[in-house]
């Protein structure tokens, strides 16, 4: 029987590549909650608790930046960490997701070894304070 690693929320409008990163993630044996917006992802926090957050900064409705700000202003979520993923690698963007609520930043497009590498060592404890990191690709 397979063992979950961990629940994961995936924040991503585009389906095709929610698709391929919940497929990937499940693989991992990660169990994905999964929104295509900001709203949507706030709704799922009110009866989820995920030990991680991925979020794409370009969302409808609500963009990324002010999705973590709402989700850093709930207390359960303060410390939750949160990986950014963005096609918005300059450095307003940067600095402005990292003021938002995020922990780490990484480009897209998505280096799925280096997420899935990130995502098990702050799950496993390697990393234990949220750094705020740039991705090696930027």
């Amino acid at each position: 029987m397979d063992r979950q690693l961990g629940t994961l929320l995936l924040v991503e409008d585009y389906e095709d590549v929610r698709s391929i990163l919940r497929l990937l993630l499940q693989g991992e044996h990660y169990r994905v909650l999964e929104a295509a917006t900001g709203i949507q992802a706030l709704n799922i926090l009110k009866t989820e608790s995920p030990d991680l957050i991925i979020m794409d900064l370009g969302l409808p409705e609500l963009d990324g930046f002010e999705t973590m700000r709402r989700i850093r202003k709930n207390e359960p979520f303060q410390d939750t960490p949160i990986i950014v993923l963005t096609a918005y690698t300059g450095p307003f963007h940067y600095h402005a997701a990292l003021r938002a609520g995020g922990n780490y930043i990484l480009g897209k497009p998505v280096d799925f070894e280096e997420l899935e590498k990130l995502i098990h060592n702050i799950l496993e404890g390697s990393i234990t304070t949220p750094h705020r990191r740039r991705s090696s690709n930027n």
